[in-house]
């Protein structure tokens, strides 16, 4: 499991503990994954297989959702992940982890940088 899966599977988790349907892999594509939801289901997020292809390969991926969309963003963005969404409730969230920062900030690169 890649690092963004781990951080995804985690803001799922706290979605769980907040009345969510939140599943990994949930069926082949969003309409049939939205068709599959529990019946009633009113609140829910998950990404499904051709989705998860784009986070292993790519660690980014779009999530399928109903509900509260700043508490989804909220809980995911806690788990350390960058959370892309225009606000549009028709548009799907975009996850992807945060770049790893490749270099401590020296004295000595601010000096050269003022210069």
């Amino acid at each position: 499991m890649s690092s963004a899966e781990a951080k995804l599977f985690a803001a799922f988790l706290s979605l769980r503990d907040d009345g969510y349907f939140a599943e990994r892999e949930w069926a082949c594509c969003h309409s049939c994954g939205v068709y599959e939801l529990p019946s009633g289901t009113q609140r829910y997020v998950f990404y499904h297989s051709q989705d998860g292809e784009d986070l292993r390969n790519h660690n980014a991926c779009y999530l399928s959702w109903g509900g509260d969309p700043e508490l989804i963003c909220r809980r995911l963005r806690e788990a350390g992940l960058v959370v892309g969404w225009n606000g549009d409730r028709d548009k799907r969230i975009r996850v992807t982890e945060r770049p790893a920062v490749s270099r401590s900030i020296t004295p000595e690169i601010l000096s050269a940088q003022s210069s």
